[in-house]
């Protein structure tokens, strides 16, 4: 398997854990993840050919690598929550507020 395959892989993993945070911190908002998830693949096939005019492989190194890096921030920013709720499912399912 190639490196650019294996880079692939981990830029997706990252790519989805700023989904996850996205959508915790927007409410569960679906459709503001569904929009956030349009402009970030507008910016990586058309946008990129503007801002790196350089080979594919070149851009995507350039684009996986910024978004890995945005990524490490927020999980290490969230502590690994991904902005999620800290109260407990049990009291969220009972009425009761926890926290």
């Amino acid at each position: 398997m190639s490196a650019l395959v294996v880079f692939e892989f981990v830029s997706l993993f990252f790519a989805r854990a700023l989904f996850v945070w996205f959508y915790n911190r927007t409410g569960s908002s679906v459709l503001l993840v569904a929009i956030f998830y349009a402009s970030f693949v507008a910016a990586i096939s058309q946008l990129s050919y503007d801002i790196v005019p350089a080979s594919n492989s070149a851009r995507f190194l350039i684009f996986s690598a910024v978004i890995i890096l945005f990524a490490t921030v927020v999980i290490i920013a969230t502590k690994g929550q991904l902005g999620r709720a800290t109260r407990s499912v049990a009291g969220e399912v009972a009425g009761e507020q926890i926290g």
